[in-house]
């Protein structure tokens, strides 16, 4: 069984697996997770309890494995529905295909299958969708 399978399997339905990097040469693994839900620090660790303690984890890496987990950063691209849904309400920059160096700005108002609803400074609704945006992230405010 593959180390992404068997993280999987442990995960259950309600977190997802953005990205799992293995160092054999240190036995490490690092793990990025997400959710629909904002994924909180307690959670990452009863994560990595979980995988440490796994059988086929410590089958898999006889002489022990340090696991790291985290969640996308702040800057990370929205790329799936559930992360946009998720960031309702906040400020987004999107980037279009065919649009060169053309970002544009507004709060991220709905989300729909096939695409996203945003409202533009001049207080306009648009709708994007979701195969014309190439980028899109959240915009940070202090």
């Amino acid at each position: 069984m593959k180390l992404e399978d068997i993280i999987d399997s442990l995960l259950g339905k309600k977190i997802f697996i953005v990205s799992v990097n293995q160092d054999l040469h240190q036995d490490l693994v690092r793990l990025i997770v997400d959710a629909e839900h904002h994924v909180c620090l307690d959670e990452t660790t009863e994560i990595a309890k979980q995988i440490r303690g796994s059988k086929d984890i410590q089958s898999m890496f006889p002489n022990g494995v340090r696991i790291e987990v985290s969640t996308p950063g702040i800057m990370a691209p929205l790329e799936l529905d559930y992360q946009f849904k998720k960031n309702i309400g906040r400020k987004l920059n999107i980037s279009l295909q065919g649009e060169l160096n053309k970002n544009i700005l507004g709060v991220l108002k709905d989300v729909k299958e096939n695409g996203i609803h945003m409202i533009s400074n001049d207080k306009k609704i648009q709708f994007y969708p979701f195969d014309d945006i190439c980028k899109a992230t959240v915009q940070v405010s202090f």
